[in-house]
């Protein structure tokens, strides 16, 4: 039969097994991030791991609550898991919801019926080699301005591969709004301007009846 003095150090030691925190700090540089946290009746305990899934992480901001684990009933065994801040939690999701948030606003949300919304202030892509849009229809609305900068840029119709274009496809391309040039313009087809066509408008004939042929290519 255990001895009474065994039986309460033995519940004491069950008892901390399990404790809610709160994060003092932070320290992401280390291959396992490791918090300082209290615990309990204001003890502070240093170098706890933050356990984390693979392929995430995060730094979570000072006054986080988690949970940690001694591991074996020992303090120098603890970890720490599943730290968040209640103050900037995304709320209001529904069901089957899945969100990523911060303490600036930096919202991606996983909405029902397949809907994915980011919302930022800037949003950078950063691809070594390519990037590859693939959808039915597609809608950049800038307030303000819209700028491409590349030594070449291609429009191609969708679904006409390169070599189709030989073959009479021909792809179209439609802008409202006025279009300003700097610098020259090469075309292999004909220019329409006002119903006017460059390549085979005539002239008046100023010296002579009727008008004159078309122009002539230089």
């Amino acid at each position: 039969m255990m001895h009474p003095r065994e039986l309460r150090a033995l519940m004491s030691r069950l008892n901390t097994l399990i404790s809610r925190a709160i994060l003092g700090k932070a320290d992401s540089s280390p291959g396992v991030q490791t918090l300082q946290v209290e615990v309990l009746a204001d003890e502070v305990m240093d170098g706890v791991e933050h356990l984390e899934p693979y392929g995430f992480t995060s730094s979570p901001l000072p006054g986080a609550e988690g949970i940690v684990l001694n591991v074996g009933g020992q303090r120098g065994g603890a970890v720490a898991i599943n730290f968040h801040n209640r103050k900037f939690r995304l709320k209001g999701l529904k069901g089957g919801e899945v969100a990523l948030y911060t303490d600036e606003n930096d919202t991606l949300v996983f909405s029902r019926g397949n809907i994915v919304t980011l919302t930022t202030k800037h949003f950078v892509v950063q691809a070594e080699e390519d990037v590859v849009v693939e959808t039915k229809k597609a809608t950049v609305a800038a307030s303000e301005e819209l700028t491409l900068a590349s030594p070449l840029v291609r429009l191609k119709a969708d679904g006409i591969a390169s070599e189709a274009y030989t073959a009479g496809a021909t792809p179209t391309m439609r802008v409202q709004g006025n279009i300003e040039q700097d610098g020259s313009l090469a075309s292999t087809g004909d220019h329409v301007a006002a119903g006017v066509s460059l390549r085979s408008h005539p002239h008046s004939n100023a010296g002579g009846s009727g008008n004159s042929g078309p122009p002539v290519a230089g």
